[in-house]
């Protein structure tokens, strides 16, 4: 099954030091996600009819996974660095036809 992660960070800020160890953290949590479930990674953008912007809110990227169960989905999400660092993860079953 595939399942969609939707990463969204908390309300407190990270201090510079956080932000470095989230960066480091990230980059280790997208390799091992590449690695070990074949992960594609999105970038973000706001489309409206007249304009498309950089996204500023709290979504902070989205992942794709092939797993067997929802219960499995959500084991990784929670060793997601979003969740260290106070944030949380969607975890949506992608839609079939």
């Amino acid at each position: 099954m595939t399942y969609i992660f939707i990463y969204r960070t908390g309300n407190t800020p990270l201090t510079k030091e956080e932000k470095k160890e989230n960066r480091q953290v990230w980059d280790t949590w997208n390799s091992y996600l590449k690695e070990t479930y074949g992960i594609r990674t999105s970038g973000r953008k706001v489309v409206s009819a007249d304009n498309v912007e950089d996204y500023k809110g709290n979504f902070k990227g989205a992942s794709i996974i092939e797993v067997n169960s929802l219960d499995e989905a959500v084991e990784i999400a929670k060793k997601s660095p979003t969740v260290k660092y106070g944030g949380i993860v969607e975890v949506h079953e992608e839609f079939q036809r």
